[in-house]
C-alpha cells in the first residue's frame, strides 16, 4: 500500500478510507471499479485506492456449486507508518563545537532545495499547502541548523570540524552512515515537529 498512498496524506500523518464498488470476476479479479467515497476528501485516497484493486483477489460467488460473477462493495483502510526515530548514545560535544558547526550548517541548510509536497492534493488546496510548508520552514528552520550542527559534531573529530568550518576536504576516514543517522536524531525529530505543524495548519482548514 505504501507504493501508492498520497504523498502528502503519508508524510503528514493523515490516514484515510476509500468505499469501493467492483464487479468480483470468476478468475478472482475484479473489475469496473468505482469509488463510492473517500474520507478525508481532496487527499488523493480514491485514486489511490484505485490503482490498488488489479492487485486484489476475491472468491466468486458460488451458484449450485458454480462461480459467477457479482457485484461487491468493500473498504480499502490507509493507514500511515509511524515515525521511528533511533536516539544517539554516544557522548555528546561541547556548546564550544556545536556553535562552531552552526555556519556550516546553516549554508548546508541553504544549499538543500525545498521540499514542499503536494502529491495527492486537490489543485485547489495546492497553492494554500504550499504557502503553508514554506512559512513552517521559515519557523523551524533555525532549530534544524542547531540540530544539524549538534548531529555534525557527535561524529566529527576535531580536525574534520575544523576542516568544514574552513571549507576544506575532511582529513581522515568519513563517519559511518549508521552512526550518522544515529547522530541526527534531532533532525530528524525537528522534521517530525515541523510535518506536524503542516498537518495542523491544514486540518484546520480542511477535514482530516
Amino acid at each position: 500500500m505504501s507504493e501508492v498512498y498520497p504523498e502528502f496524506a503519508n508524510a503528514h500523518q493523515i490516514g484515510g478510507q476509500v468505499q469501493l464498488r467492483c464487479i468480483a470476476r470468476v478468475d478472482t479479479r475484479l473489475d469496473e471499479c468505482v469509488v463510492i467515497s473517500a474520507a478525508p476528501d481532496g487527499l488523493g485516497f480514491g485514486p489511490a485506492a484505485l490503482r490498488l484493486t488489479p492487485l486484489i483477489r476475491t472468491s466468486p460467488l458460488q451458484v449450485d456449486g458454480v462461480g459467477v460473477a457479482s457485484r461487491i462493495n468493500f473498504r480499502l483502510v490507509f493507514r500511515p507508518e509511524p515515525d521511528d526515530v533511533v536516539g544517539w548514545t554516544g557522548p555528546e560535544p561541547s556548546p564550544e563545537q556545536v556553535e562552531a558547526l552552526r555556519p556550516v550548517a546553516r549554508r548546508m541548510l541553504s544549499q538543500m532545495p525545498l521540499e514542499v509536497v503536494v502529491d495527492g492534493l486537490d489543485e485547489d488546496r495546492r497553492e494554500v499547502v504550499v504557502r503553508i510548508q514554506e512559512e513552517g520552514r521559515r519557523q523551524f528552520d533555525p532549530q534544524a541548523e542547531e540540530a544539524l550542527a549538534l548531529g555534525l559534531a557527535r561524529v566529527m573529530t576535531p580536525e574534520q570540524q575544523q576542516a568544514m568550518v574552513e571549507g576544506r576536504p575532511l582529513p581522515g576516514r568519513p563517519p559511518d552512515a549508521r552512526l550518522m543517522d544515529a547522530a541526527g536524531d534531532q533532525v530528524i525529530r525537528i522534521e517530525i515537529e515541523y510535518r506536524q505543524y503542516v498537518r495542523d495548519r491544514y486540518c484546520a482548514l480542511y477535514t482530516c
